[in-house]
């Protein structure tokens, strides 16, 4: 599985980046772990409105590939969320 998600990251990571310089914004990508005390602020944040995440599309785990193609795309305007379960 992992094969499949490290050659995605660069391939868009690079891409990514290169924009990011080009309009002079930071960009970072990062995993995380969860952490009970971060995820608790965040949801605060969400829930009084204050944190808005925008979900651009929704994929398969079996469709990583598709997701991948499409954030290389450039168009996602949010999250593009794999999903691990039904």
């Amino acid at each position: 599985m992992l094969s499949i998600i490290l050659p995605c990251y660069f391939a868009i990571s690079h891409k990514i980046t290169r924009a990011s310089h080009k309009a002079h914004a930071g960009y970072e990508f990062l995993f995380m772990r969860p952490n009970g005390l971060q995820l608790q602020r965040l949801a605060e944040l969400v829930v009084t409105g204050r944190l808005q995440v925008r979900i651009a599309k929704e994929y398969p785990l079996e469709e990583i590939q598709a997701a991948c193609d499409y954030v290389a795309t450039g168009h996602a305007d949010g999250k593009v969320i794999i999903k691990l379960t039904d």
